[in-house]
């Protein structure tokens, strides 16, 4: 497959990614992916700032999506975050 080819089936991908409102907007044939998400209020902890796991899951889903950059199919056994600040929604 080609590197359009792929970014285009991240793209269209439903479950996960849309349920978060997650979009793989670039990968680059250098292993490079660039995600975003619309941070909508389902997404946010209960002090207003971004969930743990949505930032885990946004993380998550760019590691893969830079994997199949590189034609590698990619699930994560085990990883780990650290936070060194709250990311929180715009006003």
């Amino acid at each position: 497959m080609t590197i359009e080819e792929i970014l285009k089936l991240r793209q269209e991908a439903g479950g996960l990614n849309k349920l978060m409102h997650m979009h793989v907007v670039t990968l680059d044939k250098d292993g490079g992916a660039t995600v975003e998400l619309d941070l909508t209020p389902e997404l946010l902890n209960p002090l207003g700032m971004a969930h743990g796991g949505t930032i885990f899951t946004l993380c998550d889903i760019a590691a893969g999506s830079a994997a199949a950059s590189q034609g590698t199919v990619a699930v994560t056994l085990d990883s780990t975050t650290t936070t060194v600040r709250a990311a929180a929604a715009k006003s």
